[in-house]
Formats: structure tokens, sequence, C-alpha cells
């Protein structure tokens, strides 16, 4: 009889709903559920893992800025002063630096060295003209392309300028011969200003720079030329 009460009992334990064998599978369902959880939680911290390997590579990858460029350059130039007959036209050169102070945008000094000569009357009397600027530089690179960087900007600064005028007279000895008979030495420091259109391009491990400078030395008589120039400059 005790043996028929405990099977009626198993049985109802089994067949009744909500009693131990259900809550047992609803136990190995939240299980289930919870490891499935937890492998998604595992998936994600790998994904965001690897991103920050892929950002930690980029940023190793991303070359040194160079905020640093020195040049020397070559110019050609035209005179558009008043006395252009005169004085005709002259060469010069400039050594510079410059650094980057944001992006794409540079300041630096440069110093230059232009110079012009004259003769009148037969060989007579000799001119000289010598500037040496000591210039501001201030430049904007347009965002383009890494094979073409055209930039515009200014100079401004002071100009050691000196004049000198000799006059000779030939000798009576029929050799043609000629002898100094006076000489103006004349030294001012004058203010100049010049803008600036420009482009520079890649060439091995230094870059083409070319520009346009119109520039004006205010004196008593102002001296304005336009300047086409050439040369290199190497950044680091």
């Amino acid at each position: 009889m005790k043996l028929i009460l405990m099977l009626m009992i198993s049985l109802g334990l089994i067949f009744i709903p909500g009693l131990a064998p259900t809550n047992a599978f609803a136990q190995q369902e939240e299980e289930y559920y919870e490891e499935e959880e937890y492998e998604e939680d595992e998936y994600e911290y790998e994904y965001e893992d690897e991103e920050e390997e892929e950002d930690d590579y980029q940023w190793d990858a991303k070359p040194k800025q160079k905020k640093w460029a020195v040049g020397l350059q070559l110019g050609f130039n035209f005179n558009l002063s008043e006395n252009s007959d005169f004085w005709g036209n002259s060469f010069s050169f400039f050594l510079g630096i410059e650094r980057e102070i944001t992006k794409n945008f540079y300041m630096g000094l440069n110093l230059g060295f232009i110079n012009w000569t004259a003769e009148y009357d037969n060989d007579i009397d000799e001119y000289a003209l010598r500037v040496y600027p000591l210039n501001i530089t201030a430049n904007y690179y347009f965002p383009s392309t890494p094979n073409f960087r055209p930039y515009a900007g200014i100079e401004t600064g002071m100009n050691y300028v000196h004049y000198k005028h000799e006059d000779y007279e030939f000798l009576e000895d029929q050799t043609n011969r000629k002898t100094l008979v006076h000489k103006t030495i004349d030294d001012t420091k004058d203010f100049g200003f010049a803008p600036v259109l420009g482009m520079t391009m890649p060439w091995g491990a230094f870059d083409m720079n070319f520009n346009l400078k119109y520039y004006t030395i205010f004196r008593t008589k102002n001296v304005s030329f336009l300047a086409i120039n050439g040369g290199l400059t190497y950044r680091f």
C-alpha cells in the first residue's frame, strides 16, 4: 500500500505544472541564455580590443610632422622704379628659415642680397646700389596634393642700403686710363615690404620652391622691383 502511494505521488510531481521538474527545465533555460549573453559580451570586448589595436597601429604609422624649413633661393629682379632706365635689372639671393605656427601657417626670417650697378657718361661715373634685406616672413600653404603646394604670404622688415657713386676722369697720357676724383657713399636703413605668391614641389629629400615677389623699399625715391625666384627647401 505504501509502495502504491509513493508511485502516485511521484507521478503527480511529474505531470502537475509548475512543480520541480518544470522548475529545473526553466533553470536550465536561464543558464543557457546567460551563457549566450556572456559569449556576446566576450565577443564585444574582443571587437573593442581589435579596434584599439587598429587605432594604435594607425597612430604609430602616422609620419612625424616636419615643422621647420630652411631654404636658399636665387632670383632675377625687374626694376619697376622711376629710374629703371638707369639702374636696370639685377640678381639676388635669399637664405631663409621658417617654422609651422598652426596647420599650414608658417612664420620665419630671411636674409638677402640684391645688387645693382650702372655706368654713365662714357664710363666716367660709376654707380652701385646694394641692398641687404632682413625680413620677417609669413606664409600660408593652401591644402592641396603632396606633389604641389601653392602658398601666399608677405615679407617685411629693414633693408640696409649701400649707395656708392664714383667719379673718374681720364688721364692725359693717351693710355685711356682713368683716375678717381670723387667718391660718394650713402648708407641708410629703409623699410621694405613684399607680397609673395609661390609653390613648392617635392624633389628627393628637398622641395623645389618657386615664387614671385613685388618688393618695395621706401626711400626718398622708392625702389620697386618684381623678383622671380627659385631654389631648394629642406624640411625637418
